[in-house]
């Protein structure tokens, strides 16, 4: 499966549970990815502490632009993917593949948590 194929697959699976309207607001997958991140580091065991640090050191620096960032972020995800001998395709068809076969309430009940808990957005129409 083609990258931009798994692109088109997530996007559809993003708007079809939450709506095009979270699916296009930055910030909210701006948060979205940062959460998967910080449970990415938590799984492979770095320490809260650091996380706290890093996040400290980052806001304290001037604001980057975000085509340079992501292909910061595409770099540094590959090369983690390289040093751990993960193929970053096939952990993602997986993981779809993973979330497609859940129940569509199942992520919508999730986001309704999250939002309460003040780190997500919910739709506030229809699309």
């Amino acid at each position: 499966m083609q990258l931009n194929e798994l692109t088109a697959r997530i996007v559809s699976w993003i708007t079809s549970s939450f709506g095009w309207e979270v699916f296009r607001d930055k910030h909210e997958r701006g948060r979205r990815f940062l959460e998967e991140v910080v449970e990415l580091n938590q799984a492979m065991g770095v320490p809260h502490e650091d996380a706290l640090r890093i996040v400290n050191h980052v806001y304290s620096r001037p604001v980057g632009k975000i085509e340079q960032e992501m292909g910061g972020v595409g770099i540094t995800l590959l090369g983690l993917c390289g040093a751990l001998s993960l193929d970053f395709q096939k952990l993602t068809k997986q993981e779809l593949d993973r979330v497609l076969a859940l129940p569509a309430d199942h992520f919508r009940k999730r986001n309704v948590l999250k939002a309460q808990a003040g780190i997500a957005m919910l739709p506030t129409g229809t699309d």
